[in-house]
């Protein structure tokens, strides 16, 4: 389809190529189903969001998934850019299955090759399924410790550690196939609220914004980012910007954005259902064409009531022929560079699952960060180890059964392990815990928190902290904590234990690498990528 023919197209089919929808499947709801199925007929829609989040019951493999986009691009009229976050690479696309070591591991590992094939491999595996988009990098900085929206997602808290490796993701995934997408603009990382709950502010005065996140975001629209998601975030130097979030401020988008700092390609709303937009005006349909009329040329997720008020607001005049213009052309542009029209270059599927696999177990050996060695216990001497404790934290559930699979790689090494869990669905038993720890040769006490998991203050309930005033009452000399996700749990709860090691992840490659390191297996390399003052002197 040319340009001339894409901007020539119906008013619906026009206003559908600005929507990003999620494919319903009419079995589990009829209803929804036949509705989705009359506005798709319609309107069509110009993208589709893929992701672990609407496979539903049980695993998807990848040929399940591929079938399915192939499904969607058969019924589409015009070419759908199909997306899906994979942040940490395409197996957190799939439902039930694990991803790479988070970015936060990359940056503990500082090396820009490894950065390039993370996007490289992620490119590779998405193109395979039939992906074309992924809303990644996370090219926020993590100047909160209490921030529950970055953390390891991010690469760490500074422009000067992320942007080597940003740009190196950048590159990784464009010239493996995909379109890369900067995000969350202006910055999410300095507030303590959720957009998902709530408008944000990123507070920084303008000369520290300016070095720190418009350094990330100029370097990155240098680098070609195809696209950049504002995220429903306000910026407090900026007058105009000031009250609004991003994705309904001109001033940041059109001012900030494309006059500033010079950004020419797609900007992707983040999804129109988190409450920091749903908020500013509850008209969740006034809300969205005040999206568009911002900036904003696809839209993540709009509501049923977008297709209508927008044909009302541009019948009307509120948006302009222009405006609506303007965004049609970066949309066709954007799906051109793709191939979906056959224009562009598509490059042909060449992932390679074992070194896929293989460049997961590199990131998460790479990361390891060794925070305290007080008493020289690390690493540890796997021959003079008979018996070890495990503790567990995690407000998760699933994220604590994960924590326990650490006991069957130290029986693998001939140690003797007994478990105990300390979160929502586990048991803690104080007096046995001071047993087997006195039973114990070594005490590992194994904590995680992760952005979303649960939904919230980035923190430990009071079940978890009971847990861990529970560890003060033990022998130190034994003790060993690492951290699977949060960086800061150890500065945070932990900084009088004698060794304290970062790993970044709750995936199976960090657990792994975790336990190799701390029998000296592999070599400590690590650098924290955030300030942690508590171990600045260790």
């Amino acid at each position: 389809m040319t340009r001339e023919e894409f901007l020539a197209l119906p008013l619906e089919k026009k206003i559908g190529q600005t929507a990003i929808v999620r494919p319903r499947d009419p079995a589990p709801n009829p209803e929804l189903g036949q509705k989705y199925e009359e506005y798709r007929r319609k309107y069509g829609f110009g993208g589709y969001f893929i992701g672990a989040e609407i496979i539903g019951e049980g695993d998807a493999t990848r040929e399940e998934l591929s079938a399915r986009i192939a499904r969607l691009r058969a019924e589409s009229e015009i070419a759908p850019a199909v997306c899906a976050d994979a942040e940490n690479g395409f197996g957190a696309v799939l439902r039930g299955k694990e991803g790479y070591p988070h970015l936060m591991a990359l940056g503990a590992a500082g090396d820009s090759s490894l950065a390039y094939d993370y996007g490289r491999y992620t490119a590779l595996d998405c193109r395979a399924a039939g992906i074309d988009w992924v809303f990644a990098p996370v090219a926020d900085l993590n100047k909160n410790r209490m921030n529950p929206i970055d953390n390891i997602r991010s690469i760490g808290d500074s422009a000067e550690r992320a942007l080597p490796l940003l740009r190196a993701l950048v590159r990784g995934l464009q010239e493996g196939g995909v379109a890369a997408t900067a995000k969350h603009f202006p910055g999410d990382g300095v507030d303590f609220r959720d957009q998902h709950l709530c408008k944000s502010r990123n507070t920084l005065p303008q000369e520290e914004w300016e070095a720190e996140y418009g350094r990330v975001f100029r370097a990155l629209i240098a680098e070609g980012v195809m696209a950049v998601m504002p995220g429903h975030i306000s910026l407090s130097w900026r007058r105009a910007g000031n009250r609004l979030p991003a994705t309904l401020s001109a001033d940041l988008l059109e001012g900030l954005l494309r006059r500033e700092l010079g950004f020419n390609g797609l900007i992707v709303s983040d999804a129109l259902e988190m409450g920091g937009f749903r908020q500013e005006y509850f008209d969740q349909a006034k809300s969205e064409v005040e999206c568009f009329k911002a900036g904003v040329d696809m839209l993540l997720w709009p509501s049923e009531g977008y297709f209508a008020a927008m044909e009302r607001a541009i019948e009307s005049g509120e948006v302009s022929q222009e405006r609506l213009n303007a965004a049609l052309c970066r949309i066709w542009e954007f799906k051109n560079r793709l191939g979906l029209f056959g224009g562009g270059q598509r490059i042909p599927p060449q992932a390679d699952a074992v070194a896929s696999a293989a460049l997961g177990r590199r990131v998460a050996e790479r990361s390891i960060t060794l925070l305290k060695n007080k008493n020289g216990a690390f690493p540890a001497d796997a021959s003079k180890i008979s018996h070890a404790a495990l503790l567990t934290f995690a407000p998760n559930p699933a994220q604590n059964e994960k924590l326990e699979t650490l006991a069957a790689l130290l029986e693998e090494r001939g140690i003797r392990t007994e478990k105990f869990g300390c979160g929502i669905g586990a048991e803690w038993l104080p007096t046995y815990t001071r047993e087997a720890a006195e039973r114990a040769d070594l005490v590992v006490c194994a904590a995680t928190l992760l952005p979303h998991e649960p939904l919230g203050l980035l923190d430990f309930s009071d079940r978890e902290i009971a847990g861990i005033l529970n560890v003060f009452s033990l022998s130190a000399d034994k003790l060993v904590f690492v951290s699977f996700g949060s960086p800061y749990i150890a500065g945070t709860y932990f900084p009088a234990v004698p060794v304290a090691v970062n790993a970044y992840s709750n995936v199976q490659a960090s657990r792994e690498a975790f336990v190799r390191a701390l029998f000296g297996e592999i070599a400590v390399t690590g650098s924290s990528p955030v300030h942690l003052p508590e171990f600045e002197d260790e």
